[in-house]
């Protein structure tokens, strides 16, 4: 069916009616829901129970009918001969009287946009005044208030800055942390920090300072940072002082060093394991 439903037409069960642009689908299911949805996201349904029939009526009212001709809801737009009914690219279906004038809607207008061009965003916002550019907000429980969809090998959303999460993230794939690694923050000891890819050590009251010598056997890590990387996901304990974060997992640390002499070149690659210190009576085990 197409995108209109005059006087006397009608939709019966698994009938379904498109927008002209074949985005929104309006649809008397098979098990008697009438539902309005747009890519696979339902919009809107009056929740009328099992219809048999959607009927736009002659005297201007659309209405739901079971299979024994009961009345099951309306649009209460009667009395308005000649309407019609009609699907809308802009994600709202409108009953019109037969002059045009608006009698009825599902509320469900959305911003809608699309584009034949590559590079060319089918809906662009902007706020020249400092405001949001988009704003997506939502009371349902199971979808999201903005959603971003790649049907290509491009990914599904871009942020060119920062991004504040106030609730959880969830991950059903890999986090790939490009050029990072995952840190932890440490008190350290001493009048000046420690430099990036520095390895330190865990000193006797539980605070971290460089190495002094090499091969030292109670390495607590290397700070993070060294180099091109960054501490892609440092994770944040209470700080008492200044501290550093200190790189957990530490594998492509070619920057490390001590600050006197250095164990391995730096020119040279090496690998280095973050491990957890042992405390024996108060000292660290070696």
């Amino acid at each position: 069916m197409g995108d209109t439903l005059s006087a006397g037409q009608q939709l019966n069960v698994s009938d379904t009616m498109y927008s002209s642009d074949g985005r929104l689908k309006f649809a008397l299911q098979g098990d008697g829901n009438l539902v309005l949805s747009m890519a696979g996201v339902p919009l809107w349904s009056p929740d009328a129970g099992a219809a048999a029939s959607a009927r736009m009526q002659g005297d201007g009212n659309f209405a739901l009918y079971d299979a024994a001709g009961a009345f099951l809801w309306g649009s209460s737009t009667n009395g308005h001969p000649g309407s019609v009914l009609r699907v809308q690219n802009d994600g709202n279906v409108v009953i019109y009287d037969s002059t045009g004038a608006y009698l009825w809607s599902t509320g469900t207008s959305v911003v809608a946009g699309k584009s034949a061009y590559a590079g060319c965003p089918g809906v662009y916002g902007e706020n020249t005044a400092g405001g949001e550019g988009v704003h997506g907000e939502t009371n349902s429980d199971t979808y999201a208030a903005v959603s971003g969809i790649a049907k290509g090998k491009g990914p599904a959303g871009h942020f060119g800055g920062n991004v504040v999460v106030t609730g959880n993230v969830t991950v059903a794939g890999d986090v790939l942390l490009t050029g990072a690694d995952c840190a932890e923050q440490f008190d350290i000891s001493g009048p000046e920090p420690p430099e990036l890819g520095a390895v330190v050590v865990m000193d006797e009251n539980g605070a971290l300072r460089e190495s002094q010598k090499p091969y030292d056997r109670k390495v607590a890590g290397v700070v993070s940072g060294a180099g091109e990387y960054r501490p892609g996901v440092p994770r944040q304990n209470l700080i008492r002082s200044e501290n550093s974060l200190i790189s957990l997992s530490p594998s492509r640390a070619s920057e490390c060093h001590t600050r006197t002499e250095p164990a391995i070149p730096r020119e040279a690659p090496v690998t280095l394991r973050w491990h957890q210190p042992i405390y024996k009576d108060g000292m660290i085990a070696t």
